[in-house]
């Protein structure tokens, strides 16, 4: 076996146990919610791609955030290193940023490839850049759709 080969079966294996984990999660905060009186509530489905090329809106009523908002957290299964949500430019929800980088590093269903974790989805363009090409700022992940660019750090 090639030592690519067995990269990327450690990197898929990796993908598996965090997809796991992101399922018993969303499991629990689902329960979690059932006892609540509270009937504003939406629930956030997996988003897919309509006809016009971007991804349905997960019913959220946040208004977009401004660049720099942090709009929470998420885990690497790889690594178990938590890393904030970012808006840095364009016009987001922090529920949809935090949607969509959510899906990139922890769903075993989108494919990522190359040094750099390279992954196309819902219109999304995303990466996470080796450590030396990082910048200052210690961006950990982006994704890219159109003028608006969302990071870990």
């Amino acid at each position: 076996m090639k030592l690519a080969d067995a990269t990327a079966i450690g990197h898929w294996e990796a993908h598996v146990r965090g997809f796991s984990a992101v399922v018993i999660v969303s499991a629990v905060l689902a329960l979690a919610g059932c006892g609540s009186d509270d009937t504003s509530s939406t629930t956030a489905a997996s988003p897919s791609t309509t006809s016009a090329g971007k991804p349905p809106s997960t019913g959220s009523t946040t208004p977009d955030a401004n660049p720099g908002a942090a709009c929470g957290t998420v885990t690497y299964p790889q690594t178990g290193v938590t890393a904030t949500v970012r808006v840095d430019s364009g016009t987001i929800s922090c529920p949809d940023a935090l949607l969509t980088l959510t899906k990139y590093v922890t769903d075993a269903t989108v494919l990522h490839t190359g040094d750099t974790w390279t992954s196309s989805f819902d219109g999304w363009q995303c990466m996470t850049p080796q450590v030396a090409d990082r910048q200052p700022n210690q961006v950990l992940s982006e994704c890219t759709r159109g003028g608006t660019r969302i990071i870990t750090n």
